[in-house]
């Protein structure tokens, strides 16, 4: 029994890590071209955590935005446990300028994570 225990531990130990390090959330795309006066789709993943409930985005000068819903995604991939919530955001431009989306903070079930700024040319 004792030597199931010494494997066991670390294997749990290795797969706490890796599963601590795999929280993010993430803007897909982060960066690239928005068309002016018409619905972009732009996508805010949480990979390895989900949102604590509704959240605010920063003010985003110069854009409209509007929720377009919420997916889930769940694999196992070679024993790894993956899963994968995606807000869904339609953009409008409302004139050809550069647009920024801010860095900020958003309260997940693993705790608040920052989100990168996110920046894209109005075409």
């Amino acid at each position: 029994m004792k030597t199931i225990r010494y494997i066991t531990f670390p294997i749990l130990a290795a797969l706490l890590a890796s599963a601590a390090h795999a929280q993010k959330v993430y803007w897909v795309p982060s960066s690239g071209t928005l068309q002016e006066s018409k619905a972009n789709q732009l996508q805010l993943h949480f990979e390895g955590c989900e949102p604590s409930g509704n959240f605010d985005l920063p003010n985003i000068s110069g854009l409209n935005v509007y929720n377009a819903g919420t997916q889930s995604q769940t694999s196992i991939i070679n024993g790894r446990y993956m899963s994968k919530t995606i807000r869904n955001f339609r953009v409008t431009p409302v004139d050809v300028s550069n647009v920024s989306i801010p860095a900020f903070s958003v309260d997940t079930d693993r705790g608040p994570i920052d989100v990168a700024a996110a920046s894209f040319n109005v075409v």
